[in-house]
């Protein structure tokens, strides 16, 4: 499955989400006839941009990113959706924008969110490609134009940051990211959906398939160990909403993140003692953290966590 259900918060998951990047609910029929004529007459080939999305019986959050794309300002980008074979009506609702030229979409089965990523890399046509989730929303119309205006004949990997939108019993939590690719640690490393590549090294570089969650992560770091120029530019690029597929599978994600402080240990970064002392200090912060965890309990080890600005976690899956 390539993204969680947001039940029971699906619709206040949407409402919120539109209320903080000013979307208009999907339910208000809002049309974009004017949008489409302009852009008709604007399109740019080869495009700048390809925005890749997947998805998996996600139609309300699908429509949400749709409806967000359209608004772009930057005409030279082409929008294409992945789609793993839904049964919800997310098929039906991409027939409804047919007449969208810069919508293109397929509708198939898959082997996962890696295979269905590089499914989308092998369709696009952009100088880049970056890959907003189904849900996933840019934090405002005009980034692909201030992206665009940004880019550097050099750069194989831009970066910005990613504003992290959470749904709790409790309200909405949203709080920025800003990743740093120069980190061992996921945590503070670069947000996939706030990432730009060129396209013609990231198809040199695919997704590793024997990943289930962190491959966007083992991607970057073999980008790094190619020596590809990475840039962090001062831009809130997209919105994410936590609570996919990373927060449900507790164990798998703690093993994808040894196994991946294993890789960088082992050449994927300048081995030096500050390398290694900060790398065993990563792990041992994992165990000390779910130790902690389960010596406190759920309730407790969040109210810990607020008391140092930190969103509360999910029970962990077993």
């Amino acid at each position: 499955m390539h993204d969680a259900p947001l039940a029971p918060f699906g619709l206040l998951a949407r409402l919120s989400l539109s209320f903080i990047t000013w979307d208009p609910p999907f339910f208000l029929g809002i049309h974009f006839s004017a949008r489409l004529n302009q852009f008709q007459s604007t399109v740019i080939s080869p495009p700048t941009f390809s925005v890749v999305t997947i998805c998996r019986n996600n139609r309300v959050g699908l429509e949400a990113t749709l409806a967000n794309v359209a608004r772009q300002t930057e005409r030279g980008f082409e929008h294409l959706i992945v789609d793993g074979g839904s049964t919800d009506g997310s098929r039906e609702l991409l027939e409804q924008h047919g007449d969208w030229p810069w919508l293109r979409w397929t509708s198939e089965p898959d082997d996962g969110i890696y295979d269905a990523l590089d499914k989308g890399l092998r369709q696009a046509t952009g100088r880049y490609v970056i890959f907003l989730n189904a849900g996933d929303t840019f934090c405002s119309d005009d980034v692909l134009e201030k992206v665009a205006a940004q880019l550097g004949a050099d750069d194989d990997v831009v970066y910005g940051d990613a504003m992290l939108v959470k749904m709790t019993p409790a309200g909405t939590l949203a709080w920025r990211k800003t990743g740093n690719h120069l980190s061992p640690d996921v945590r503070n490393n670069v947000c996939h959906q706030a990432t730009f590549f060129r396209r013609e090294l990231h198809v040199q570089e695919t997704y590793d398939t024997r990943f289930q969650i962190l491959g966007d992560k083992d991607l970057l770091m073999r980008l790094w160990r190619r020596q590809a120029r990475f840039r962090r530019i001062d831009l809130c690029v997209c919105n994410y909403l936590v609570g996919g597929i990373s927060s449900l599978q507790g164990t798998r994600l703690r093993t994808e993140q040894e196994l991946l402080l294993l890789r960088w240990l082992n050449g994927h970064a300048p081995m030096t003692i500050g390398s290694l002392l900060r790398g065993a200090a990563w792990l041992a912060s994992i165990q000390v953290r779910v130790a902690l965890r389960r010596w406190l309990g759920d309730k407790a080890f969040n109210r810990m966590r607020a008391l140092v600005g930190r969103p509360p976690l999910e029970p962990p899956a077993t």
